[in-house]
């Protein structure tokens, strides 16, 4: 299934990823946060030094623009220092800088969230001249469980699912045509690198998810309602299923009404115990132990 450049990269040094991530997972002896921002840096590093391709770690700096991938990857290095010049247009904090924008563009500035928009399109027609030169990745390093593919704090997925409902109390299947839609046609996020790991068992699987793979995909789509309870408190919240040949589980839309939290809606998929056949994986249900040696190194190496 691996049809991209930068993945053919990553399974080409599927034995040096194995054996950099027992280190990673170690960093969580010292802090719960600590272990995905390194796995970002050592991922850029690996491959800047070990491919034929430049990696630049951007998940941070371009945070608040919206842009939903971590690392940007190319083997021409002037392509990739203009991408990221352009992306670097997009980084504002305060109205003024979307104004001064608006100047520089002749963009006529609305509200902030339409004109982020217009903007944001302006600065992507433009990263299309770099598209067969440029690729980027998303990493996701989470605990057994649901993983998150993408964010959705607009809710805008949900609320064009919600288009094709009835009747919000009843499951029902909803058609195709919601994926030639407008907000899904613009999520970003495609490839991802997942690190999936679990503590009691002290195991971690590796896996690529391709999003567009997993779009050409679908087969069916459901509207489940579900139920919980917050505080004691009966609610709803409402999930959308997304499903391949065979009922095959292959993502869901979730969280999308005012009151969740904005970070947790959108995409989401599942990692258990059985391998998905719509993922590629480096590495499945690997064992790995505290790396103390390298702890005590890193330790050192912060107060050197």
């Amino acid at each position: 299934m691996i049809t991209n450049k930068i993945f053919k990269v990553l399974i080409s040094e599927t034995n040096l990823i194995s054996k950099t991530i027992p280190n990673i997972l170690s960093l969580r002896e010292l802090g719960n946060k600590l272990h995905g921002d390194c796995l970002e840096v050592a991922i850029s590093h690996l491959i800047s030094t070990k491919t034929d391709y430049s990696a630049i770690h951007v998940g941070k700096e371009f945070f608040r623009s919206g842009w939903d991938f971590d690392i940007i990857v190319s083997n021409d290095q002037d392509a990739l220092d203009k991408y990221v010049d352009l992306m670097r247009n997009m980084k504002v904090d305060k109205v003024s800088d979307i104004k001064l924008l608006c100047s520089e563009y002749n963009i006529k500035y609305t509200n902030k969230k339409d004109t982020l928009q217009k903007l944001r399109l302006l600065i992507e027609s433009k990263m299309l001249l770099f598209e067969d030169e440029v690729e980027h990745l998303s990493l996701k390093c989470y605990g057994k469980g649901p993983l998150q593919l993408s964010t959705s704090s607009n809710g805008l997925l949900i609320d064009e699912c919600f288009k094709y409902v009835d009747d919000k109390n009843i499951s029902q299947q909803i058609p195709l045509e919601i994926l030639q839609s407008k907000p899904f046609n613009d999520i970003i996020t495609d490839n991802i690198l997942s690190v999936i790991y679990n503590e009691k068992t002290m195991n971690f699987s590796i896996m690529l998810i391709q999003f567009s793979v997993l779009l050409s995909k679908v087969k069916k789509i459901t509207y489940t309602p579900r139920k919980y309870k917050p505080s004691g408190k009966v609610d709803t919240y409402e999930i959308f299923k997304f499903y391949g040949d065979n009922n095959e589980y292959l993502f869901e839309v979730r969280y999308g009404k005012a009151g969740a939290n904005a970070l947790q809606r959108g995409l989401w998929t599942k990692t258990t115990d059985i391998k998905n056949d719509s993922f590629d994986y480096i590495c499945f249900d690997e064992p790995y132990e505290v790396q103390n040696d390298f702890l005590e190194e890193f330790k050192n190496l912060l107060i050197s």
